[in-house]
């Protein structure tokens, strides 16, 4: 009898410690953290509410962001956030500035996944150009590489596909066109409304 008090005192005090670590507010870093690396999956307006999160209920924003984009919520193993997190392990290696911000090209790859085809491309050279031209040649964002998606299940279907053409700098020479289609893919993902 004195074992099995014992190990009901034990479980207890386990979850106990368990519930006080979920409902622990999340200190501002973790805060910022978390939202760094998601803001390429957020709505417009889950942004507003972000900035006005309390400390106390940041863990139920969390959950709560997650859980709108579980294609089955009965199911507490969510693809879209499994998916979502092992693209940003990717990502983060070549695609986070300063461990703050998201390039285009990593915001692009963590909203639509590896590219079915990607090219390098090389800006020629005009060395005979005059130096009037070749200032105003230095000017332009010139695309260095460009990603096709053609076969994505969150996009419409296109014969030529979309492609996204990024600087030297991973920065988005593709224009706002692309910028709203990501914004568009992202919400898709939101199968829940909160």
């Amino acid at each position: 009898m004195k074992r099995v008090l014992s190990v009901m005192f034990v479980l207890t005090v386990l979850m106990t410690a368990v519930r006080a670590q979920e409902s622990a507010p999340v200190s501002n870093d973790d805060w910022k953290h978390w939202l760094d690396r998601v803001d390429p999956l957020m709505l417009q307006s889950e942004r507003k509410e972000a900035k006005t999160t309390a400390p106390a209920e940041r863990a139920k924003f969390q959950e709560d962001f997650w859980r709108a984009r579980n294609p089955d919520p009965s199911n507490p193993e969510n693809p879209v956030r499994a998916q979502f997190e092992l693209r940003m392990r990717t990502a983060e290696k070549r695609f986070f500035v300063n461990g703050k911000k998201w390039t285009d090209c990593g915001r692009t790859f963590l909203v639509l996944g590896k590219p079915d085809w990607q090219k390098d491309t090389h800006v020629a050279q005009h060395f005979g150009a005059p130096d009037a031209l070749r200032a105003f040649q230095d000017q332009e964002q010139v695309a260095t590489e460009e990603w096709l998606y053609r076969t994505h299940p969150k996009l419409a279907p296109s014969p030529e596909g979309y492609v996204f053409r990024f600087n030297p700098s991973c920065e988005s020479v593709s224009g706002r066109a692309a910028d709203a289609l990501l914004d568009q893919v992202a919400a898709s993902y939101v199968v829940h409304p909160r």
